[in-house]
């Protein structure tokens, strides 16, 4: 519901989800030919989830240079996980009822000639994925294997924002964000030479970011554009018997180069490269670089259009090296991906192409279906 009152506009709406997942995993040895059920491994996990949230939106345009935004969002969650195994196991049923406030408040300012500044803070939440809720045994390799935690608590996180535009092309911006109950990944021991990867929550992570990015016309076929990106991390807590206290300077850059060539082909080429960094709070992961293209023209009066992509074209990032000490185990690994691509592409538009384009509207589901894929 939309309601305008001068120079104020108010928002609100509601929301409520639910959903159930559920989990059966079970493990057999052949004995005898005869499959026999393996009750230490094998069990029956469900989770149900339901959220009820109420929202409020403040839009007020002070004048022509100020406009302020202010929101505030209740949300209401009642979940239940239970696990079901003939091993007794600490924490088989975990219900939760909480109920959170999470406030929105930005500023901006534009002076109407070159320069604008925005400031804002805000808290959300964000919810396990359920796959990381499930706690089936994923193998990843001959020694190692995902295990999802069916007691993951949802992270908080304060986030405070301070942009500066100059002339609609230079943009500075700095984030500083505090994170509770953090989704760490952590190598446990097993018996044998394997490992398994789980998530965990850890009490709390801080990243305060710096990001620079500057688009220049260089010549009339020649455009590109630069980011520069610098975060340091920190990643603070106990999980088990292990205190973890990690810190890491983290630096991005990504150089976008376009470029119109003869015979009206238009062509990108994107550089990118990062020093080594954090991933899940607790694995240390190797930097690196990669190169992407793209070519594209069009034909048949803009009815064809024919496309050539390269991404990660000299495979310097399909291969990620890292290293972990987690609770006394230390894993030194590679994990690779099929980052390295290439690939043809050819659309052909039929009818009137000065129809207008429908826009696509976000759903208010999208974010549950999100923590169904992700």
């Amino acid at each position: 519901m939309i309601t305008s009152i001068k120079k104020f506009t108010l928002s609100s709406g509601a929301k409520y989800s639910y959903i159930s997942t559920g989990n059966q995993l079970a493990f057999y040895d052949i004995e005898n030919e005869t499959p026999v059920l393996d009750i230490t491994r094998s069990n029956n996990f469900d989770y149900l989830e339901k959220v009820a949230a109420l929202y409020f939106i403040v839009n007020a345009k002070i004048n022509d240079k100020i406009t302020v935004n202010a929101g505030l969002r209740m949300e209401s969650t009642s979940s239940l996980g239970t696990l079901e195994s003939k091993i007794v196991t600490k924490d088989s049923e975990v219900p939760r009822n909480y109920t959170d406030f999470f406030p929105n408040v930005s500023i901006a300012y534009d002076d109407q000639k070159k320069s604008v500044l925005s400031a804002s803070i805000g808290r959300r939440i964000t919810r396990p994925n359920y796959q990381d809720l499930n706690p089936f045994e994923s193998r990843t390799s001959e020694l190692s294997a995902w295990k999802g935690n069916p007691f993951l608590n949802p992270n908080y996180i304060t986030n405070y924002q301070l942009t500066y535009s100059f002339n609609r092309k230079l943009v500075i911006s700095n984030t500083y964000s505090v994170t509770n109950d953090f989704f760490a990944n952590v190598f446990e021991i097993t018996e044998g030479a394997g490992n398994i990867l789980s998530p965990r929550n850890l009490q709390r992570a801080i990243n305060n970011g710096l990001s620079v990015s500057y688009p220049l016309k260089v010549t009339k076929w020649w455009n590109f554009t630069t980011f520069l990106v610098y975060n340091y991390s920190s990643f603070e807590g106990t999980i088990g018997n292990t205190v973890i206290d990690l810190q890491a300077n983290i630096y991005n850059f990504r150089l976008q180069n376009s470029l119109n060539l003869p015979g009206k082909i238009t062509m990108e080429l994107t550089y990118f490269y990062t020093s080594p960094w954090i991933w899940g709070g607790t694995v240390n992961v190797e930097g690196g670089y990669a190169i992407n293209f793209g070519i594209k023209k069009d034909f048949l009066n803009k009815k064809l259009l024919i496309q050539a992509t390269g991404s990660d074209i000299f495979r310097t990032r399909s291969d990620y090296h890292y290293k972990s000490n987690y609770g006394g185990k230390d894993v030194d690994g590679v994990i690779s991906f099929d980052n390295q691509r290439f690939g043809i592409n050819a659309t052909y538009n039929f009818g009137n192409q000065k129809a207008k384009a429908t826009k696509k509207r976000k759903s208010a589901i999208d974010d549950d279906l999100n923590r169904i894929s992700n």
